[in-house]
């Protein structure tokens, strides 16, 4: 699958980015350059930028599309609480 991940590079995306690179290709935007491997792909920019976000989902078909870009406090928690949803479910 190829997947999109917006905020794949702070601390609520890198553990997600991981986990799904084991078996996706899995591509993160970020302000600053960083080295891709075989399954992570790193795209240079701004996904606050409407142009750059418009550019990039428009570049390829993307099975799925992660936001993990924090807007405030708020947004965070119920981030928090998604996640661990997540991970209780995974391993019980």
């Amino acid at each position: 699958m190829n997947i999109l991940v917006l905020g794949g590079t702070g601390a609520m995306g890198r553990p997600l980015v991981q986990i799904l690179s084991a078996s996706n290709i899995v591509y993160v935007t970020s302000r600053n350059e960083r080295l891709s491997t075989d399954n992570v792909i790193y795209i240079k920019g701004n996904a606050r930028n409407i142009e750059f976000l418009e550019r990039i989902l428009k570049e390829r078909r993307w099975d799925v599309v992660i936001d993990f870009m924090v807007h405030d406090e708020t947004f965070l928690q119920m981030l928090l609480n998604y996640y661990y949803l997540i991970l209780i479910n995974m391993y019980s």
